[in-house]
């Protein structure tokens, strides 16, 4: 199994990127399985709805509740193929975590509960960062079709140049050697191109 976990600001392009990579892998004779972090487990749709559209929840709250859903994604999405020659996609793991609760509100200031909690989750093999300018980010999901704006978008743009900072931070600090930071303007076939000759590198390399 090979998890590869794609992290970046709301608007950055991950979604239309992870269906790409799923086409292009899946092409190549991959077996792919696609994730949300805060969305794939059998809890993971209710929880991910309060989380985005409960204006009443403080900030430790969703610190703990977004752990807790990925922690039961981990157990419904990741553990069943831990042996299997699976390459699981995951839009947003732990990281985010980081970048949006951590960094921006300081609630767990000494990184403690972070550092204590992170141990418990399976490490990705590669953490593709999407890097975008928060102003082009946030226009990009405005005018995307349907879109609702939940109370993460309400937020004043300077949270999202903090959140943009902590995932820098998040890459520096826990993932040194395993990502790959790429830009959101870039079209996405060639970041398509660029993630996936590195995980044809690390195909054959064992799960850390």
């Amino acid at each position: 199994m090979k998890l590869i976990v794609l992290e970046g600001i709301d608007g950055c392009g991950k979604t239309s990127l992870i269906r790409s990579l799923q086409h292009e892998l899946t092409q190549q004779g991959a077996q792919v399985i696609l994730g949300q972090g805060l969305g794939s487990s059998s809890l993971g749709k209710e929880m991910r709805q309060i989380f985005l559209h409960n204006p009443l929840l403080t900030s430790p709250t969703r610190y703990l509740l977004s752990f807790a859903n990925m922690l039961q994604t981990q157990e419904e999405l990741i553990k069943p193929h831990l042996h299997q020659p699976t390459i699981i996609l995951m839009d947003r793991w732990v990281g985010s975590n980081f970048a949006y609760q951590v960094y921006p509100h300081s609630t767990d200031p000494t990184h403690q509960k972070f550092n204590l909690i992170h141990q418990d989750f399976y490490q990705p093999d590669l953490t593709v960062y999407i890097d975008i300018e928060p102003e082009i980010g946030l226009k990009r999901k405005q005018i995307q079709p349907h879109h609702k704006t939940d109370v993460i978008e309400e937020k004043p743009l300077s949270y999202f140049h903090q959140v943009r900072q902590g995932y820098y931070q998040y890459l520096e600090k826990y993932q040194p050697h395993h990502h790959l930071f790429l830009s959101g303007t870039t079209t996405i076939e060639e970041n398509t191109r660029l993630i996936i000759q590195k995980i044809n590198q690390i195909k054959e390399q064992p799960h850390d």
